[in-house]
């Protein structure tokens, strides 16, 4: 389970509003003085992300808690997220090529290259309608709650 510690920000009926603070890995680096992803991270700060959890009884504003999320479920989403688009583009690029070729089309790379892209953009429609219902079901919980 990946975890995170924040600061519950609000409370209603349904979701708690969990502020957490985004550390980049540069931190535990022993090259962090010399790197320049290192000197930027140091530059730009340190942003704070707010997570909608599912409501917990025990949980009042102030309160730092510790929320968790499964790792199937980042590695499921991360596949369709970045796998998902690449496909619909080669399929659909692929597909206009297999149809010039066997309706005699004049075969042309910026058709292809056009079908690809909107290939592409058709799987990120479906990215962004996949992850619409899997949020639902995907919520981070609240792990443990340390009184604030």
């Amino acid at each position: 389970m990946l975890e995170e510690r924040g600061v519950v920000t609000s409370v209603d009926e349904q979701f708690i509003t969990v502020k957490t603070q985004r550390n980049n890995s540069c931190g535990g680096c022993s090259a962090n003085k010399s790197c320049g992803t290192g000197s930027l991270a140091n530059i730009l700060g340190k942003k704070h992300t707010e997570i909608k959890v599912t409501f917990s009884n025990n949980v009042k504003v102030g309160d730092t808690v510790i929320i968790g999320l499964n790792e199937k479920y980042l590695v499921k989403s991360a596949m369709i997220l970045y796998l998902l688009p690449i496909f619909t583009m080669f399929i659909m690029a692929g597909s206009y090529k297999y149809l010039s070729f066997t309706m005699d089309w004049q075969q042309s790379e910026l058709f292809t290259a056009l079908f690809g892209i909107a290939g592409l953009l058709f799987g990120l429609v479906i990215v962004r309608l996949i992850t619409v219902k899997m949020s639902k079901n995907y919520q981070p919980i609240i792990h443990k709650t340390i009184k604030g």
